[in-house]
């Protein structure tokens, strides 16, 4: 369960449940520990009286599966600002717009987290502070591909037990994840996108660099919020077969910039509005990717990274995400 906080590092009533991915959900408590060590007559093992906890911390990561109800918490977290649900026309569907802003000295979210133990006792994990660092959208290929996954990482000021767990409130209870039939992978010049043959995978990176280590007297021991202090990264790969070579492996010779546009979408809403997760990255290029005969008798294919840079004009990239949500 997660929810936005109003004072960082102060508990939020968790509003939204996520489904994590089996393999994810790695959260735990970190220990800045001191212990003096002063010579002392026979002494062979650090004593332990001297020992104290000076600083508290912890850190996490998970992974879900994108969803059509429930994403805005998660979207804010990665992108900051405040974003307002609006209404499509006089439908039930609801867009969601971000861009990358501030993130704010009050940003940040409380993560729950329900631990059962062998005996079926479910215990409470309370992450206060938890700021998000990075994200990674990714859409697999192949034969049985997985939904659309969403992977955040997470640096956070304090993990509490005190609080009582929320009961699990998943609005996407009856809904089913984005699937790779509902991909759609364009690239051009920005305005002029076009379905290209041969994509079969892409992910991207968004790394939110900031100031993660700011302890300072007066707070107990506890890290502030961090501070962005450094240029967002953005980047990621194209798994792509050689069908057509102008399409993408001739912008790797002539190093030429491209819009991209990811979207999917998924069922019908109200008339003419369906449920929508569309990435839009406006300036592109292709760090390497010459086709390569590596593999032998099969069809040439080659991953291709590439990175988002800043045209000047339009926002590096864009989310917008389409659902029956009229909150965050």
């Amino acid at each position: 369960m997660m929810g936005n906080e109003t004072t960082h590092g102060t508990y939020a009533t968790p509003t939204r449940g996520y489904e994590i991915r089996a393999g994810s959900g790695e959260f735990g408590l970190q220990k800045g520990i001191t212990e003096s060590a002063g010579l002392r007559a026979t002494g062979l093992v650090q004593r332990g009286n001297r020992r104290r906890v000076a600083t508290r911390r912890a850190e996490g990561s998970f992974t879900v599966d994108v969803m059509p109800r429930g994403l805005g918490i998660l979207l804010r977290q990665i992108f900051g600002g405040t974003v307002t649900p609006v209404q499509v026309g006089s439908t039930d569907a609801y867009t969601q717009t971000y861009t990358l802003q501030d993130m704010g000295p009050n940003l940040g979210a409380t993560i729950q987290l329900g631990v059962p133990d062998a005996g079926g006792t479910v215990h409470d994990y309370s992450y206060l502070g938890s700021r998000c660092v990075s994200a990674t959208f990714t859409q697999e290929g192949g034969e049985t591909p997985p939904p659309l996954a969403l992977e955040t990482s997470w640096h956070i000021r304090n993990v509490t037990e005190a609080q009582t767990l929320v009961t699990f409130v998943d609005p996407a209870e009856a809904e089913v994840p984005f699937a790779f039939a509902d991909w759609e992978c364009l690239i051009g010049e920005f305005g002029s996108e076009a379905a290209i043959d041969g994509i079969a995978g892409w992910n991207l990176a968004i790394g939110r660099g900031q100031k993660t280590d700011r302890y300072y007297a007066n707070d107990a021991g506890l890290r502030r919020a961090p501070i962005l202090n450094a240029l967002t990264e953005l980047g990621g790969s194209l798994t792509s077969d050689l069908l057509n070579k102008a399409d993408l492996f001739d912008l790797v010779e002539s190093d030429g910039q491209f819009s991209m546009i990811n979207r999917w979408t998924g069922r019908e809403i109200d008339t003419g509005e369906n449920c929508l997760v569309e990435i839009s990255t406006p300036m592109c290029f292709l760090n390497t990717g010459t086709p390569s005969l590596a593999g032998g008798f099969e069809v040439v294919s080659g991953e291709l990274p590439y990175v988002v840079r800043d045209d000047d004009t339009n926002a590096p990239i864009t989310v917008t995400y389409t659902s029956l949500d009229t909150t965050l």
